[in-house]
């Protein structure tokens, strides 16, 4: 082997065996890395290619991932499942925990092939065997893959087993990891189905609930971290197989709301739970705000237009407010994702604005910082200029030092200035087109008249004895 290939340095024949290869690895796969960063993908294969004879799991997981991906070669699932499995199969109990990581993620990956029957035949008993391995060098997702297996159930005799999904998802959440937000979103799809069993108790119902929706919050937490632990280390093309841990913040939102909605009902009513419209109040605008626009809204309404509950309301203004921006949404979902209004489709819309602006209104009399301002761009969005002008001024007596609604003011009024002279200019123009219209009408007129007068002529002309006693009307 060509050592000058592998890393930089002169090969010392004194030196001992293990790390006179030591010395050349660490800089080789730092090469390496650095080819694949340039996309010269050829070289960086050549190394890795060199090192994976050398049994370094990290270069064969490399060997994978491009084979995966098709990087200056043809893309080839199975290639990819024998260098991992190559990276497997000659791991040595001394291996680094580095290289011991590698080593797991070649099983993460093979797993995840199996499920996906990608390079070899669909066996999810195969691919829990992989994730196992995984999982036991704490590979968040591989516990994750094995919960989702459990949950949905898989092939080759794998049942669903929500009690094994929620160990393995617990075991994934332990890891600060992005893709813990499905393990997070999948143990409150478990949480929610047992609190809808027939035979859930009160209790169980209300436990479940609220296991749901701190599950969900967890979800959307994780989301906003800025933590790519394992998907880092994944390239595009095995990111496109490996559904089981892509999920988005909207997609949480869009399942936490009927929970919350649940239990702003029972509290706000008093079922199996002590009345306390408070705690229905804090639910309901939580359902509100993430999609239960509503039946979420229809029930604040009922809260905030209770006289002896809305004056112990310290926060009506952000109730209002938070059920404002909710049928905002409502709305402009309506109108964005309807080309022709469905059925209802155009009653919800009017609904929904109408909605938006009762709370609007109310918000901005219970003090909301943020009601006028909302409202004007509101009402700017729908070009309705005069309303939006009239909120601005709102906000901007709140808050005088805004600079930001005075500038929104300021443009509204700088359209309005173009919108006139772009008007004026039409005018104008149709003015200018209606003289012209007059013009050729006039003259044609003229013209008739002329060659009417003209004929009659001829005619006395040639001794034509025919007086001539009208000329046509329509001629003159």
């Amino acid at each position: 082997m060509d050592f000058q290939k592998i890393g930089t340095g002169t090969a010392n024949p004194g030196r001992p065996i293990v790390n006179h290869l030591f010395d050349y690895v660490e800089p080789a796969l730092s090469n390496a890395a650095n080819y694949m960063k340039s996309q010269d993908y050829r070289e960086a294969i050549k190394l890795y290619e060199s090192l994976a004879e050398l049994n370094v799991a990290q270069a064969r997981l490399a060997l994978g991932d491009i084979y995966l991906e098709g990087l200056s070669v043809e893309k080839n699932y199975e290639k990819a499942v024998q260098c991992f499995t190559d990276a497997i199969n000659n791991a040595q109990p001394s291996l680094s925990k580095k290289e011991q990581r590698n080593v797991a993620l070649c099983h993460y990956r093979i797993g995840v092939l199996y499920h996906y029957g990608r390079g070899v035949e669909k066996n999810d008993k195969l691919a829990i065997q992989h994730f196992n391995n995984a999982a036991e060098k704490e590979c968040a997702g591989a516990h994750i893959a094995l919960g989702m297996i459990y949950f949905k159930g898989g092939s080759h005799g794998v049942n669903k087993d929500h009690e094994a999904a929620l160990r393995c998802f617990n075991q994934a959440v332990q890891f600060k990891a992005n893709m813990t937000a499905m393990a997070y979103k999948n143990m409150a799809s478990i949480y929610l189905d047992r609190a809808k069993a027939p035979s859930a108790s009160c209790q169980s119902q209300h436990d479940n609930y609220v296991s749901a929706i701190h599950c969900y919050n967890e979800a959307i937490n994780v989301l906003k971290v800025d933590a790519q632990e394992n998907v880092a280390q994944q390239g595009k093309a095995f990111q496109q197989i490996d559904q089981i841990n892509h999920i988005k913040i909207p997609e949480i939102e869009a399942l936490l709301a009927p929970a919350q909605l649940q239990l702003g009902i029972n509290y706000m009513e008093g079922r199996d739970v002590k009345k306390n419209d408070k705690v229905a109040y804090n639910y309901l605008i939580g359902a509100c705000k993430n999609g239960g626009f509503s039946e979420a809204a229809d029930r604040i309404g009922q809260l905030l237009d209770n006289p002896s509950w809305h004056e112990k309301a310290s926060d009506g203004g952000d109730a209002s407010f938070a059920l404002a921006t909710a049928n905002i949404r409502s709305a402009k979902t309506l109108s964005m994702g309807f080309k022709h209004l469905v059925q209802n489709g155009e009653a919800n819309l009017k609904s929904a604005i109408q909605h938006a602006e009762k709370f609007l209104q109310r918000a901005y009399i219970l003090g909301h910082p943020q009601a006028a301002l909302t409202a004007g761009e509101w009402y700017e969005d729908r070009q309705e200029f005069v309303k939006a002008k009239e909120w601005y001024n709102n906000a901007i007596n709140q808050n005088p030092s805004d600079t930001k609604t005075k500038e929104k003011l300021h443009n509204i009024e700088i359209r309005e200035q173009k919108e006139n002279e772009k008007q004026q200019k039409l005018a104008a123009t149709e003015r200018q087109k209606q003289l012209e219209r007059e013009a050729r009408a006039e003259e044609a007129r003229a013209g008739r008249v002329d060659k009417a007068i003209s004929a009659s002529l001829k005619l006395a002309q040639r001794g034509n004895n025919t007086v001539v006693e009208h000329i046509d009307d329509e001629a003159l």
